[in-house]
């Protein structure tokens, strides 16, 4: 129930993310987010949850694909077809109205084939030796190649 935190956490934050399959209106909580001037974000996990993005487009600022099998667990592993999640949303009508965020298994292996303005990563930064090196790894690691 993301309507109840949303008042709490609207006045410390600057972007506030939905899950599609909240139990909630979604178009109510896009626009309680939207009239307290912050932006808003749906995450995806699924083709099946475009349809979500597609009708409330105009009040979403960012889409986060949801690269994991089970959110909340950190040290997942990226599933590949998330690929073709994202590839969905760089083609689609609206995508110049958004950007886009992956998150969930991100690391040096894989970022360069993500084509997002960016990216998630917990696990592969903050259990690393050398945390900083991680970051520098995956900002680095990107074609340079306006999307």
């Amino acid at each position: 129930n993301p309507k109840k935190w949303i008042q709490d956490i609207i006045q410390h934050v600057n972007r506030i993310f939905i899950h599609c399959e909240v139990n909630e209106d979604i178009e109510e909580l896009l626009s309680l987010i939207k009239d307290n001037n912050c932006q808003s974000g749906l995450v995806i996990q699924n083709t099946d949850q475009l349809k979500v993005f597609e009708k409330h487009h105009q009040l979403i600022d960012s889409v986060l694909v949801l690269s994991i099998e089970n959110p909340g667990y950190s040290g997942q592993s990226f599933k590949m077809d998330a690929l073709e999640i994202i590839s969905t949303i760089n083609n689609h009508k609206f995508r110049n109205q958004i950007s886009l965020i992956v998150d969930g298994g991100v690391n040096n292996k894989n970022v360069s084939i993500i084509k997002s303005e960016n990216v998630v990563s917990g696990s592969y930064v903050v259990n690393a030796e050398n945390p900083i090196k991680n970051i520098m790894i995956l900002q680095t690691s990107s074609q340079y190649e306006p999307i």
